[in-house]
């Protein structure tokens, strides 16, 4: 749930590296918004605008790498998986130059070590189609892909039911796509929907998988 408003987070959210902690997105949106009400009225007085806050602990955001390392070594697994998926592209503004076996080392360290599972479904993605530095592996993509779904994690569930769908299994992968859709993957309901399309699954089983 998220720390602000206590409620279950779905989707994307918000992750501030000064205190570990990931805001939803409104509660980030409200935030910024009353931060904003306030530097109009510090504007009308000739004063500095305020910097950006985090959403939880105030402090002013910082998104250096250090301030990432630093959360890491307290055993952050967001903190790790954010900074190697940093590392991978390079972020030129906090001086972050493109490093594709950091970020897989830093994605190990999340996924094994941490066990997050944002991690643990990125390296099963990345070992199934040989990506970002990652040698094709299917079997070891097949396997990180497993233990993510095991902790939970929708989007591994979707990359697996894909994963089946290329290798022509699609009866199992339709019945990830109908977890996924359960647990509210709007990419899963449309995959399901594409199925019905092309006539492996009939329309009374679609609408029973989606009622």
């Amino acid at each position: 749930e998220c720390p602000v408003c206590f409620v279950p987070k779905k989707g994307s959210n918000v992750y501030f590296v000064c205190c570990g902690k990931s805001i939803c997105n409104g509660c980030t949106a409200e935030t910024r918004r009353a931060d904003n009400i306030i530097n109009v009225k510090r504007a009308k007085k000739k004063l500095p605008p305020l910097d950006q806050a985090c959403s939880f602990c105030r402090t002013t955001t910082n998104d250096s790498e250090s301030a990432y390392e630093k959360q890491i070594r307290k055993g952050d697994g967001e903190a790790a998986y954010i900074l190697a998926l940093m590392y991978r592209s390079g972020v030129t503004k906090e001086c972050i130059r493109k490093n594709e076996v950091k970020s897989l080392e830093l994605l190990h360290h999340a996924a094994n070590d941490l066990g997050f599972s944002d991690a643990t479904a990125e390296l099963g993605s990345m070992y199934s189609y040989g990506e970002h530095g990652a040698m094709k592996d299917e079997t070891k993509g097949r396997k990180y892909l497993e233990d993510a779904v095991k902790m939970g994690d929708v989007s591994a569930r979707n990359a697996l039911a894909c994963v089946e769908d290329e290798n022509g299994n699609i009866k199992i992968a339709i019945r990830h796509w109908r977890l996924a859709a359960e647990a509210g993957s709007s990419f899963a309901t449309k995959k399901l929907w594409k199925t019905f399309y092309t006539g492996n699954i009939s329309k009374d089983t679609l609408e029973a998988i989606l009622r």
